[in-house]
């Protein structure tokens, strides 16, 4: 593979899959110092759909199992939150 050659628009291209993952994880990173771990890993889950939603903006076609995946990626984020929100609850009652 050639290191020269490509266009400007391809240059730019490069650049923003640089920036654009390194601020994903500088976000991760700081929002370790604010919420449990488990928690903040259990989210990043939710990167396929967000895939997914961009790729319905930029004409692309999802098909019924990437639909279903991602429907049960969401469930599955809302009942661990859901979980969790209710285990701290009950934690917090129990030391008060």
């Amino acid at each position: 593979m050639p290191l020269t050659g490509y266009s400007s628009q391809d240059w730019m291209v490069f650049v923003l899959l640089a920036i654009f993952p390194t601020g994903a994880h500088i976000i991760y990173n700081m929002l370790l110092n604010y919420v449990n771990t488990t928690t903040v890993s259990m989210c990043t889950l939710g990167e396929p759909v967000g895939a997914s939603l961009l790729a319905i903006v930029l004409g692309e076609m999802l098909t019924t199992i990437e639909i279903i995946g991602g429907s049960l990626i969401i469930i599955g984020i809302y009942l661990f939150l859901r979980m969790q929100s209710v285990s701290n609850e009950v934690l917090s009652k129990e030391a008060g």
